[in-house]
């Protein structure tokens, strides 16, 4: 009968092992969370950041395409917390209106359709653009002959917007005379992976 009672294996976790597990886990999820917090807010902070880069190209090779010059326009209330950004082929375009017929939309013609080319701030959550600066304005138009930015009156100037997020990481957009178009770190950023410093 002993030998039969030794034999048998019993499956399960003790109560005190169970207990251990749920402790350990414990500690790992509160030394975790806040790291993914940070992860979460870069990226977030990349994406806003690399939508507004991708159009201010957009709106380069666009100049080029329709041989006429594109002006890529930042809008900004409350120190920078609401924001927007948008392409027309005219001065001063408002990227909340979201018709793309109404003459103030920030809209861009595609094959003889107005299509709507806007950034707003509402998209990407506790990013801001606390300082931008395109030959003192907050508009940079890229002429059609070749790219290059200008304020529209041949003073061709170096612009650049500061993109940042609610913890205070931040990448910059640069925009040279010649119409090159720069995402990087403004000096003293805390790093962020595949951003050099500008």
């Amino acid at each position: 009968l002993w030998d039969h009672q030794m034999q048998r294996n019993e499956v399960g976790f003790t109560l005190i092992e169970l207990m251990i597990s749920i402790a350990i886990a414990v500690i790992l999820i509160t030394v975790v969370i806040p790291g993914f917090g940070t992860i979460i807010e870069k990226k977030v902070l990349i994406q806003a950041s690399e939508a507004i880069y991708h159009q201010m190209i957009l709106a380069r090779s666009e100049a080029v395409r329709l041989r006429a010059p594109v002006f890529a326009t930042f809008t900004s209330a409350d120190s920078g917390a609401t924001w927007g950004f948008g392409l027309n082929e005219a001065t001063g375009c408002t990227p909340s209106v979201t018709n793309p017929a109404d003459a103030s939309a920030c809209a861009l013609d595609q094959d003889g359709t107005p299509v709507i080319r806007a950034i707003r701030s509402s998209s990407y959550s506790n990013i801001s653009i606390p300082s931008m600066s395109f030959g003192g304005g907050t508009e940079t138009r890229f002429e059609h002959v070749r790219g290059t930015a200008s304020d529209g009156m041949g003073t061709f100037y170096n612009g650049s917007a500061t993109i940042e997020s609610a913890s205070g990481y931040q990448l910059q957009l640069q925009v040279s005379q010649m119409g090159r178009i720069k995402l990087c770190l403004p000096s003293g950023a805390s790093s962020i992976q595949g951003y050099s410093s500008c």
